[in-house]
């Protein structure tokens, strides 16, 4: 519902949307829903990139997250979780680059 409430008022590409997407998906996997979660942050990631960009820190936990999803997932494929793997090299790579090695977040 907050999700949806803050795409009404501010639109997709904004970052409390965003965030909103992110903290819903997050939800989702507490709540066992794996495969709608995936779903979720499949669409998500891309309108986070185009709305902030590949490196912004909502972006690139909503790739940490979707790998993340992709991890904890009972029913996750070989190929998903190699997808996971990748993902979460490409967050740190980003990461390391905008924030520097010794960055907590790194």
């Amino acid at each position: 519902e907050i999700h949806e409430r803050r795409v009404a008022l501010h639109g997709n590409l904004h970052e409390a949307t965003v965030l909103a997407a992110s903290n819903l998906s997050f939800g989702m996997v507490n709540c066992g829903r794996f495969a709608e979660a995936k779903q979720f942050l499949r669409k998500q990631e891309p309108i986070a990139r185009s709305a902030m960009g590949a490196d912004h820190s909502f972006t690139l936990l909503c790739s940490q997250n979707l790998a993340g999803v992709l991890q904890v997932d009972p029913d996750a494929t070989r190929a998903e979780l190699v997808e996971a793997v990748a993902i979460l090299e490409d967050v740190v790579r980003r990461r390391k680059r905008v924030l520097g090695a010794t960055h907590p977040d790194t």
